[in-house]
């Protein structure tokens, strides 16, 4: 997800010496509920990362020690809190403080305000989770991803197959 952002960002912005900016739009609570452990290890990857990128450090994304010298690149880390509304004003912070990118958030309803905002202000927006089929020009937008409202109909078959069971 990031090394897709990464990339954007570091063809377009290769002969500059400051860092870009990149803002990380990550789900850590649900409204003021704290979220399990899982969703800060996403944000601990995602800072990861950036921090393989800035050293060129191929140990999991071999790509990166074979880029060419590429902007050093800092992390601004917003929580989301789930929340489109949230979403939107954590954005505008961040291109405020300088994002030329941004990953996340992780799910639909937050990142649908935002694929609007990123595409009026050409900012690259990487969702690492939503599915929503209208975040898309695509039929399908990831072919190896369902989206959620084929996920949606396979729970419910699901469900319909258990309760008939009882």
């Amino acid at each position: 997800m990031l090394h897709l952002a990464v990339a954007s960002a570091t063809d377009a912005c290769a002969s500059s010496f400051r860092p870009e900016a990149f803002a990380l739009l990550m789900r850590l609570t649900s409204g003021d509920t704290p979220l399990s452990d899982l969703w800060g290890g996403v944000a601990c990857s995602a800072l990861l990362a950036i921090e393989h990128a800035n050293r060129g450090n191929g140990s999991i994304v071999p790509e990166l020690a074979r880029a060419r010298t590429a902007p050093a690149l800092e992390a601004l880390l917003y929580n989301t809190r789930s929340e489109p509304a949230t979403g939107v004003r954590k954005y505008r912070e961040a291109r405020g403080a300088g994002a030329v990118a941004v990953v996340g958030p992780a799910r639909s309803a937050v990142s649908q305000p935002l694929a609007y905002l990123g595409a009026e202000d050409s900012v690259p927006l990487v969702s690492h989770w939503s599915s929503s089929p209208d975040l898309s020009d695509q039929s399908q937008p990831l072919p190896n991803l369902p989206s959620h409202v084929c996920l949606r109909r396979g729970l419910s078959v699901r469900h319909r197959h258990y309760l008939e069971a009882l």
